[in-house]
């Protein structure tokens, strides 16, 4: 017997070589004709599952399949195939070495993963139902199901990236996502139970082949859902405990009376298969989920990975490509053209490559090297959007070759709405002072708000000392990269200047969106006078400093066209970021040093993701592409050559951009400082900063 099996597996040797090497060239042959032929990454996945299942189809056409080589090589290759359109549309290419990911695996391959797992789903589901699948059709449902729930899920989650970051993830967004998993489990669970009860005649395989899949994957969402439910303390974990515990013991009842044996042999393969879709399940969340915690969290594992690779086989980041064109028309959501907005790609280290619209909002980037993107475009007065095109987010550039019909349809930007809030509470004034660079005394009250369900507080006003009299004072509302509490040298020299200076500092950490609509609160109260009796609210200047400066624009950008924008007078930007590309560009080019004391600065770069692959944010905290004339009252900017956080290159290049727009600005750059506005210090340079400052203020508070 043993010389029998010994003797079988002699033979088939010789034709599962060649068959191996006959799979493994035709999907070299199939990688090749795409890279050389299109190289479009949102079609890689698709394209690669339909060759992958038509191999596969063939290897079990019954004429081939006596071919016994040919055969096999067919379902190598279709496997393989099949395989790397799985890989390309779970964004698994994001950890290979670049050059590989490009060939095998591209980054934004997951852009046409929904299409690739329904395409694979389809087939795998007719598969199933054929006669020709019978002998495995339990397995190929199998597939079928994974691929069905995954396309969902992967089409769904590659739609959040546009509008990334999202908020935090709740107890709301989880909870829709458990009532789903539950009703998926139930599903299943009463197909189960259904076809156990129901005879099926002689159709006996046909019934354990349907019976086995639904038995389980509704106890495989049931366990998911426990164990989330446990984890997250949610209510859940009765509904999903009771559907686990009566799935088991439909499965022991529908086997009894099992043979010793049997019965470890089906738990062990149980088991096993559980963890392997366990493992599949946790892999899908975090290679494509959209929800933010997990998206840092990736992008980091990422960086560190392709830092390896680029350690071990070389950096490809500033490697000179041939280039090509790429051209196209933005309109706006009535169809109507677009002047002056710009079009924006970025590559992996942040280089940028921008086109403006003419008036026909038609625009047109040249010297764009080849490669995949996603271009993204914005204006003064739009949001910024994705290409609206058949063809989806990326855009594939070949050299020498015109990529067109590259179009983008832009939705209007929110504009400054007045938002009542009656939460506001101010404490008692409190004397306060400072002696440098001058006796400094100042009124100090703490202030709280509520917006979205959260209590607001760290906010601080500081008014002018009693004996300066009622006012009113010009307002100072100024947005600190850090508490308001630990910038107090700066806020009461300025009080004691003359000003009433609300101070904020948003608190959010992660959540945008929630930031920008506290913003908007707020200056609603300063509008309104809420926070001081001596506060002229007709006289507004809003300040900011360092990373919080991208919160000062974005205000801006929301003041501007509204009858609120005419109160405030001017803006003052202490070392003020204009261009997050750029900086994240300088920083990968090793220009920027950012210093130990302030490492968070250099993890968020890390967990806010590439410039390519991940533009959106990159792109909400670059206003350098989204400002026209009139969309700033007249600026000071102020920065230091030594800044650690902003380079002053930030600073210079808006002040020619400014000077292009026709914005009223004004430059000071301090040699030999290590940081912006630090009046704890008695430095001559920081006096002046401050008087500068001052001089500024009252010429357009006049």
């Amino acid at each position: 017997m043993l010389k029998t099996q010994a003797r079988k597996r002699a033979l088939r040797i010789p034709y599962i070589v060649p068959a191996i090497g006959l799979g493994l060239v035709l999907s070299g042959i199939w990688l090749g004709t795409w890279h050389v032929w299109t190289n479009a990454a949102g079609w890689f996945a698709p394209a690669t599952a339909l060759v992958g299942l038509t191999l596969w189809l063939l290897s079990g056409w019954p004429s081939l399949a006596k071919k016994t080589e040919l055969g096999l090589g067919l379902s190598i290759a279709g496997w393989v195939l099949m395989s790397l359109a799985v890989v390309a549309s779970l964004s698994l290419g994001a950890f290979l070495p670049p050059a590989l990911a490009e060939w095998v695996s591209p980054v934004l391959g997951k852009f046409g993963g929904g299409l690739a797992l329904s395409l694979l789903a389809l087939t795998f589901g007719l598969a199933a139902l054929s006669s020709w699948a019978k002998k495995g059709l339990a397995w190929v449902l199998d597939c079928a199901i994974a691929c069905g729930l995954a396309a969902v899920w992967v089409g769904v989650e590659t739609s959040r990236q546009a509008t990334f970051p999202p908020p935090p993830t709740d107890m709301a967004l989880l909870a829709s996502r458990f009532d789903i998993l539950g009703w998926l489990a139930l599903a299943f669970s009463a197909l189960y139970f259904g076809l156990t009860s129901v005879p099926f005649g002689s159709r006996v395989r046909l019934k354990s082949a349907i019976v086995n899949p639904a038995w389980r994957w509704g106890l495989m969402l049931s366990v998911v859902g426990l164990t989330g439910s446990l984890a997250l303390n949610t209510s859940g974990v009765w509904q999903f405990g009771l559907l686990t515990l009566t799935l088991l013991i439909g499965g022991i009842v529908r086997g009894w009376p099992w043979p010793w044996k049997s019965l470890v042999i089906v738990v062990l393969k149980a088991a096993g298969w559980l963890l392997v879709a366990l493992f599949a399940t946790i892999l899908l969340y975090f290679s494509t989920t959209e929800d933010l915690e997990a998206t840092l969290l990736r992008n980091t594992a990422e960086r560190y990975a392709i830092q390896f690779w680029r350690w071990s086989l070389g950096d490809e980041r500033f490697e000179m490509r041939p280039t090509g064109l790429m051209i196209g028309q933005i309109t706006d959501q009535q169809g109507k053209p677009v002047a002056g907005a710009s079009v924006v790609v970025a590559g992996v280290a942040g280089q940028t490559w921008s086109a403006m619209s003419g008036a026909d909002g038609r625009y047109r980037l040249p010297n764009l090297p080849e490669g995949n993107y996603l271009p993204m475009a914005i204006s003064a007065d739009h949001q910024p959007g994705i290409p609206h095109r058949f063809g989806g987010r990326v855009v594939t550039v070949q050299p020498a070759n015109t990529t067109a019909g590259v179009d983008f349809r832009l939705e209007p930007k929110p504009i400054f709405q007045f938002k009542a809030n009656e939460t506001l509470r101010v404490s008692a004034p409190q004397e306060v002072s400072r002696d440098n660079p001058e006796y400094s005394p100042a009124l100090r009250r703490t202030f709280t708000f509520e917006n979205r369900g959260k209590l607001l507080d760290g906010g601080l006003i500081h008014e002018p000392a009693a004996d300066r009299g009622p006012g009113p004072f010009p307002t100072l509302l100024i947005i600190y990269p850090g508490p308001a509490s630990a910038w107090e040298n700066v806020s009461i020299p300025l009080a004691a200047r003359g000003y009433v200076v609300v101070s904020f500092f948003p608190n959010r950490l992660l959540d945008l969106a929630g930031d920008l609509d506290d913003l908007d609160v707020l200056t609603s109260l300063t509008l309104a006078g809420k926070f001081s009796s001596r506060a002229d609210k007709a006289k507004i200047a809003l300040v900011g400093g360092s990373v919080s400066t991208v919160y000062t624009y974005a205000m801006e950008r929301s003041l501007a066209g509204s009858p609120a924008q005419s109160n405030f007078k001017s803006s003052i930007k202490y070392g003020g970021l204009l261009d997050m590309y750029r900086l994240r560009e300088e920083w990968e080019r090793g220009q920027v040093i950012i210093d130990p004391g302030i490492s968070e600065l250099e993890y968020l770069l890390i967990a806010f993701g590439r410039p390519d692959t991940r533009p959106e944010l990159y792109l909400r905290f670059s206003p350098y592409f989204a400002l026209k004339q009139g969309s700033l009252p007249p600026t000071l900017l102020v920065h230091v050559t030594k800044d650690v956080i902003v380079p002053v290159e930030q600073s210079q290049r808006a002040d020619e951009l400014f000077e292009r727009l026709l914005i009223t600005r004004k430059l000071l750059l301090y040699n030999d400082l290590e940081h912006y506005l630090d009046l704890s210090k008695q430095d001559p340079a920081y006096i002046d900063m401050l008087n500068q400052t001052v001089n500024f203020l009252k010429l357009y508070f006049q």
